[in-house]
């Protein structure tokens, strides 16, 4: 009978436990893998979120502006920047900045001026989508003014009212223009709900007489371009801008979705050790059940090497139907779990960073690397797991095993 045989038939002498080991194997491959869905879902949103509603995958801006964030470091020729943008096959929305006072009655509050190109910024990025009460810019300057929910809050500001914009204007001057609240925004991002006060960009130069300077080339490729490749592609075609991913903008989030990962990994980690334990204790304890058939085995002259590859391929068959279930299973739970999602709307504290936010609903993102990993690390762990009771039944003395005495 060969190796295989044996292993399978005396998988088969306690069902029970035979049953328990390999259903907490594949529990744990399946938890295994729909946690890796479920992280690379969560990640995959939140970095979707961030880079399509204004941030982008990729940022161009003069020398030193994020040093200083001066309203004089400009692109020497946004244009250009942005015909080579397009030639990525990307998308861009030129935005200008500065800082100003907004009041309206006794009420006032500092804010963050954004000067847009509407139409742009309705192709490239989602932030249009996010209003929560009015209207987004019309593409030609009326001037209308957008603002962060938090801002227009603390103005105690509704739309249709008028607001008193008051800025230092980059000759000198003191800019002052009065704006119609068109639309308020809701995005989960502090930077924009708390201080963002969006104008048209030709409204944004009359205010500040910028002369329609431009300080930012936000681009965005919908993810059919990695960030890195995209500012690679951009700093060889415009030398002397500074090109920054995602990542380098806000390190702060990119610093959280590491951490994730670790903590998933960590967790992994746990869930390996408890798999490895169970099949240690599964092999040792048929090991111990079969103490008198080794030492029989050994004294009709089998090899110490067969009675220790028998026990490993124990192992290797358990794990294979183990991993082939928790794998079936895990995948039919992500799948249901990309589909419908999870709803955590009901959370009574929104999922809200610094800087960039996560849907109200959680989906899972199955890809083979969330199946095959798990499987590949239970394999890992259980195999070399059956070896230290392999190697304790080929140690054995036939003579005082055949006596009882072991």
């Amino acid at each position: 009978m060969s190796i295989l045989a044996y292993a399978w038939r005396n998988l088969g002498r306690n069902r029970k436990r035979t049953m328990i080991t390999l259903t907490s194997l594949a529990f744990a491959t399946a938890v295994l893998i729909v946690s890796f869905a479920l992280l690379d879902g969560l990640i995959g949103d939140i970095e979707n979120n961030i880079t399509s509603i204004s941030a982008g995958e990729v940022q161009i801006h003069a020398p030193g502006y994020f040093d200083e964030r001066s309203l004089y470091r400009t692109l020497d020729d946004p244009a250009g920047i942005l015909r080579i943008v397009e030639q990525s096959a990307a998308k861009a929305a030129p935005r200008s900045y500065g800082d100003g006072l907004l009041a309206r009655d006794v009420r006032s509050s500092g804010c963050r001026f954004w000067g847009v190109d509407p139409a742009a910024e309705r192709k490239a990025f989602s932030l249009p989508e996010r209003i929560l009460a009015g209207a987004f810019l019309s593409d030609q300057p009326e001037r209308e003014i957008v603002l962060g929910e938090n801002l227009a809050h603390s103005l105690r500001a509704g739309v249709g009212d008028e607001l008193d914009a008051v800025v230092q204007a980059a000759d000198g001057s003191l800019g002052n223009e009065v704006f119609i609240l068109r639309g308020i925004l809701q995005t989960s991002g502090a930077e924009i709900d708390l201080s963002a006060a969006i104008i048209h960009e030709r409204d944004f130069a009359d205010l500040f007489v910028s002369g329609g300077a431009v300080h930012e080339i936000a681009v965005n490729s919908g993810g059919r371009i990695s960030a890195d490749r995209l500012r690679n592609r951009i700093r060889a075609a415009a030398p002397g801008v500074d090109v920054k991913t995602w990542r380098e903008i806000l390190p702060l989030f990119a610093g959280t979705v590491q951490n994730a990962r670790k903590a998933v990994w960590v967790f992994s980690i746990c869930f390996f050790l408890v798999a490895g334990l169970g099949i240690t204790n599964t092999m040792l304890m048929a090991t111990y059940e079969r103490t008198r058939e080794f030492g029989i085995m050994k004294a009709l002259g089998t090899a110490p090497r067969r009675i220790i590859g028998m026990i490993l391929a124990e192992s290797a068959l358990l794990c294979l139907c183990a991993t082939i279930a928790g794998a079936a299973l895990g995948a039919a739970a992500s799948l249901y779990l990309a589909d419908t999602g999870l709803d955590l709307g009901g959370f009574p504290i929104k999922m809200k960073m610094t800087t960039f936010i996560h849907s109200a609903v959680w989906r899972a993102a199955l890809g083979w690397k969330n199946i095959m990993l798990p499987v590949l690390c239970i394999w890992a762990v259980c195999i070399p797991a059956a070896l230290y009771p392999a190697l304790t039944a080929a140690r054995l003395d036939p003579v005082r095993t055949l006596h009882g005495r072991y």
